[in-house]
């Protein structure tokens, strides 16, 4: 019984010193991709040099992301006041269209009736007018009543109350009432476009019967595009109207599109964040609503910590510097970099005191080797 109790006892002992040991090896590994310790003959051989990170007065900048967008005024929808049959539409969305050009054919037999009403009523009023002469004539030797006068004076002005309506509701339709003879009463109308612009969207087809409140089809003018983008609330002080800003779009982001800052959103929403809207400085056609894009917008000159040019290593679309932690020991930590000023980068990160760090300045690249070797060797 002592036995067996003195085997178990070995095995639990042999069991815990193995877990501690692969722990050991985790915490070893983990600290292998970061932390970096060289002997004096390698810091003498690699030519290391470290300086205090310092506060330089710096361009702030602040990184957005966001979309291109159309304000509502140049959006248009195309409608008609009447309901018809659609006779005819030869539109696509992207196409350009001019002003005035035709969209819409529609034709409905309520088009015939308010013009043969207009023309109807033109007709009456002239009637009117001249049986208003003649009565104001008579009133005036006595030869007929008052009472007859004012009720020709009061159909002559309700007349012309329905010829002006009736030219208003044609004008609607753009029909030209002024130019309308019963000669050439049609049963179509055409809608045509009020912008130039391009056609975003197309929701009919030929044949199809619409109403009044129905959209016929969707104009944008992309004459005054904007970078609608999303900021953070921690970074809204610092974003005023008239900033320079640069827009890259995700697909081609080495070419920037100048555009300053028109209006910074007050509301923020749930996720703790606002809008900054962004006015390109003149018209790109490459640019479309709805496309992806990203923007940096310089706030001006701030306090902040700086390092050398040198001492920035970029690695794998992310940014480091060698952080002193003690003489020879020195861990490779992320910074987010801003501006460059006389020789100096303006760096940021989370939850650390810059101004109380030292960097290295010179070697950092043969350093990064030397922690890429003894991470294989690991």
């Amino acid at each position: 019984m002592k036995r067996i109790l003195a085997i178990a006892l070995v095995l639990i002992t042999t069991a815990c010193g193995e877990k501690q040991t692969a722990a050991n090896n985790e915490t070893r590994e983990a600290a292998a991709t970061t932390v970096l310790e060289l002997t004096k003959e390698q810091l003498a051989n690699g030519q290391i040099e470290t300086a205090r990170v310092q506060s330089a007065l710096i361009n702030g900048t602040v990184s957005l992301n966001g979309v291109i967008d159309v304000p509502p005024q140049h959006m248009v929808s195309i409608t008609c006041p009447m309901g018809g049959y659609v006779k005819s539409i030869d539109l696509l969305p992207g196409q350009e269209v001019a002003v005035g050009q035709a969209l819409v054919t529609l034709e409905d037999p309520s088009y015939i009736q308010l013009q043969q009403d207009y023309l109807v009523t033109k007709s009456r009023l002239q009637f009117l007018l001249q049986e208003n002469d003649r009565q104001r004539e008579l009133a005036a030797t006595e030869a007929a009543s008052q009472k007859a006068y004012q009720q020709v004076q009061s159909e002559l002005a309700a007349e012309q109350a329905n010829l002006q309506a009736f030219e208003q509701k044609l004008a609607l339709i753009g029909i030209n009432a002024r130019q309308l003879t019963a000669a050439n009463i049609s049963r179509t109308v055409i809608i045509r476009s009020p912008i130039h612009g391009f056609i975003s969207k197309v929701p009919i087809n030929r044949g199809r019967y619409v109403t009044a409140t129905e959209v016929l089809a969707e104009l944008m003018d992309p004459s005054d595009l904007h970078a609608s983008l999303t900021i953070f609330e921690k970074d809204l002080p610092a974003v005023q109207i008239g900033q320079t800003v640069e827009v890259r779009t995700l697909n081609n982001p080495q070419v920037v599109f100048p555009a300053e800052v028109l209006l910074v959103s007050k509301n923020i929403d749930d996720s703790r964040s606002g809008m900054v809207h962004c006015h390109f400085r003149r018209r790109h056609k490459e640019l479309a609503p709805g496309l992806a894009v990203t923007a940096v917008i310089e706030t001006g000159k701030q306090q902040l910590p700086a390092v050398p040019e040198s001492a920035l290593l970029l690695s794998k679309g992310k940014y480091y510097v060698f952080v002193a932690e003690a003489q020879n020991r020195f861990r490779l930590t992320e910074v987010q970099p801003g501006e460059k000023e006389n020789g100096l980068v303006g760096i940021s990160s989370n939850n650390v005191d810059w101004l109380n760090k030292t960097v290295v300045t010179k070697g950092a690249f043969s350093m990064l080797g030397m922690l890429l070797k003894s991470e294989e060797a690991e």
